[in-house]
């Protein structure tokens, strides 16, 4: 629960700066396949754990009061037991905690929910960063060990068990938010990964030669590192730190190092020296070391892994757990899913061309924008009018004063479409108003699929025996919708992860809900035997048929305000009426595993909002419509609220109404200083830093453009 929580938060700061960084009328770069479905994993596993794990980090701030004195020793924590509502503290001797903890002696315990009446400011330094699970009790209890304690461990036992041990380990104390100040050292392995989160790196050393690596670079250098001079040097500058220590004052540290050993690596030049210097360490040492299939000496901790449990003696508390493991595959698909520090993690990309069965390119790209090659670039003289075929007829030069963009960005997002391609885009939809108005229609003719948002499903009387999986239902009807083509019963079941025989009652039960086409008088959901796909090639395929679905819509308007051009913008305004928060919002938790491999509709209609709301912001402003520029903008960041591109608009709405106190504070607060997801000090994007050397002199900027870290100057203007 813990590693797949913090492992959860890692993607989702990847996201958030993938989100941040894209440019308009392009894509998040795609992940890269994995071997295991870990992105799902970790949505079912860690979302749900996510706010517990922030809410245990809280408390065990808590432990050192309100005044957080680094003066004072922590208390002597040995372990943390933790079930669904409550954290309970196990220490090494009798102490006395602040609330919300309550108890006496050695065992303290506080609800999780208790966190939330804590002072969110609450900040001082980690008190036990080394937190790390090694197994559930028979109850069903997490429990995490403070290696620090520890000082030496050593893992004996399976040696298969022992791998997954250490990786476990060495993962939580790469990802955990109170391990955010400690480096693991990787002695021996073969598969250990560079980073797992934006700002975790973990070092890596040869047996042979003592040289460093760090995300897979040998020249890397971090200054949190003690990286000195020589073959080992790192772990003599370990081992003075930890002496170093010896006489300090109270219990803070400015960076902690756990260096973890196979048993090739356990005659590690200057080890022994590090491993004595931390026995002997009157107080709190600030490292570890984890020696896993070594041989224990007597004054070591052993940690024992046999037929999957873990026996572990420290500080005179005896635990015989379930032992936590982490293979290798897994360790890689998630190190690899949440990696930033590969050049291109935040580099976008083209949108990508969906092509039918026959491998024909769609004539629009997967956001609804015309293939490029069926339009023409904008004038190159920025004073020239684009002209009718364009859903922004007016110069670029206009735009970029009146708003925020680029020339670049104009092409993607408003290219000319010729006539020749806009009566093709046209001819191929005359049923689109008619579509839109019966969306928006309180009469429901036909089944709604809504996307653009909370997932959900109108449609007739539902089976009373199908209510209670009615989100597994919905998620049929998305499957069957984002598979146009069909979709065999075996396919289905391998993407929906149900048995073949529950695909084949659920579809009754959808088709039961669904009904008949009031136009058609067909099944919504034909029969294996009787649909489209069967008919073209002979297998039996599920499909479903004549619903409406908002994403297509969407994407449908968006195509038609191309093709119409200058008189586009209204469509694109309806398009934004369909947009009811995140898009795919609310899943069921054990479901949509498909969702998130292949082509990422989810993604491509964000981008697609995101898009949208950009164009009409600059048409908007154009024509000199605040509060339609304002309406977009608040639209497009309800459903992506990672994105820039609007805020940046936003600031440009701010300075156009005169509000310039408010946008220097929008601009601060929403690209200097953002912290989405808990990100801190991040590099703005690049399309951040053309637009503010743009713009600088329009907006009258009254401070510098700072780096990310400086201190923020006070915001004189009111």
């Amino acid at each position: 629960m813990i590693l797949a929580a913090g492992l959860y938060m890692a993607l989702l700061r990847k996201r958030a700066l993938q989100r941040r960084y894209r440019r308009p009328g392009r894509a998040i770069r795609p992940d890269q396949a994995l071997p295991v479905p870990i992105e799902h994993t970790l949505r079912v596993t860690g979302q749900p754990a996510l706010p517990d794990v922030g809410r245990l980090d809280r408390l065990l701030w808590a432990t050192m009061g309100v005044t957080q004195d680094s003066a004072e020793p922590r208390p002597p924590l040995v372990a943390v037991e933790l079930d669904s509502t409550t954290a309970v503290l196990h220490f090494a001797e009798p102490v006395e905690l602040p609330a919300p903890w309550a108890g006496s002696g050695v065992r303290w315990s506080a609800p999780l929910v208790a966190a939330d009446e804590l002072d969110q400011r609450l900040r001082g330094f980690r008190p036990y960063p080394f937190l790390a699970t090694v197994g559930q009790d028979h109850d069903g209890h997490l429990w995490l060990v403070d290696l620090e304690r520890t000082r030496r461990l050593v893992v004996t036992g399976e040696p298969a068990a022992i791998a997954d041990f250490g990786r476990a380990l060495t993962a939580e104390l790469a990802i955990n938010p109170w391990s955010e100040h400690v480096t693991p050292h990787l002695i021996g392995f073969d598969d250990a990964p560079g980073s797992l989160g934006i700002d975790t790196l973990i070092e890596t050393h040869d047996l042979t030669t003592g040289d460093e690596s760090r995300d897979g670079d040998a020249d890397g250098a971090d200054d949190r590192s003690p990286t000195g001079p020589g073959p080992t040097g790192w772990l003599s500058l370990i081992t003075e730190f930890v002496r170093d220590a010896f006489d300090a004052e109270g219990d803070d540290r400015e960076w902690f190092h756990a260096v973890i050993t196979t048993r090739a690596g356990y005659e590690y030049p200057g080890l022994d020296d590090l491993a004595s210097a931390l026995l002997h360490h009157p107080g709190r040492p600030g490292a570890v070391v984890v020696v896993l299939d070594g041989q224990p000496a007597p004054e070591d901790v052993v940690a024992d892994l046999r037929g999957g449990r873990v026996r572990i003696l420290v500080s005179g508390i005896e635990l015989d757990l379930v032992a936590v493991g982490l293979s290798e595959a897994e360790l890689d698909a998630a190190a690899a899913l949440v990696d930033l520090h590969a050049d291109d993690a935040l580099d976008d990309v083209p949108v990508p061309v969906p092509v039918d069965e026959a491998g024909h390119p769609a004539l629009t790209d997967a956001t609804g924008t015309p293939r490029s090659d069926t339009t023409r670039a904008r004038p190159e003289d920025p004073d020239q009018p684009a002209g009718p075929a364009s859903v922004l007829p007016a110069s670029r030069a206009y735009y970029e004063a009146t708003g925020v963009t680029s020339a670049e960005e104009l092409d993607r997002i408003a290219p000319l479409t010729p006539p020749q391609a806009a009566g093709d885009l046209l001819a191929r939809d005359p049923e689109l108003d008619a579509d839109v108005a019966e969306w928006f229609a309180q009469r429901l003719d036909r089944p709604r699929l809504k996307l653009l948002g909370p997932v959900s499903l109108r449609s007739g009387q539902m089976p009373e025996d199908a209510i209670r999986h009615k989100a597994r239902l919905i998620e049929y009807a998305a499957y069957l919708w984002l598979h146009p083509h069909g979709v065999t019963g075996e396919a289905l079941a391998e993407d929906m992860n149900v048995p073949a025989d529950r695909v084949r009652k659920d579809i009754l039960d959808l088709r039961k809900w669904l009904g008949s086409s009031t136009r058609t008088g067909e099944l919504h959901i034909p029969t294996a035997r009787k649909g489209q796909a069967f008919e073209q090639t002979g297998s039996k395929g599920y499909q479903i048929h004549d619903i409406l679905v908002d994403t297509d819509l969407f994407l449908r308007l968006r195509t038609r305000a191309h093709a119409r051009g200058a008189d586009g913008t209204s469509d694109l305004r309806t398009a934004l009426e369909l947009v009811g928060g995140r898009p795919f919002d609310l899943l069921r938790r054990d479901g949509w595993d498909w969702l998130t491999g292949g082509e990422r509709p989810d993604l491509m209609v964000e981008h697609a909002i995101v898009d949208t709301a950009h164009t009409v912001f600059l048409r908007a402003m154009a024509d000199g419509d605040h509060d339609q520029a304002r309406s977009a903008c608040t639209t497009g960041l309800e459903a992506v609220p990672q994105d820039e591109t609007l805020r940046l608009d936003l600031v440009q709405l701010d300075w156009a109404e005169g509000h310039l106190g408010r946008a220097e504070r929008r601009l601060r607060e929403d690209v200097f200083d953002r912290t989405d997801e808990g990100l801190v000090g991040i590099d703005i994007a690049e399309r951040s830093r053309e637009v503010l050397a743009s713009k600088r002199n329009q907006w009258e900027l009254r401070r510098p453009h700072r780096a990310p870290g400086d201190s923020p100057r006070e915001d004189s203007t009111t």
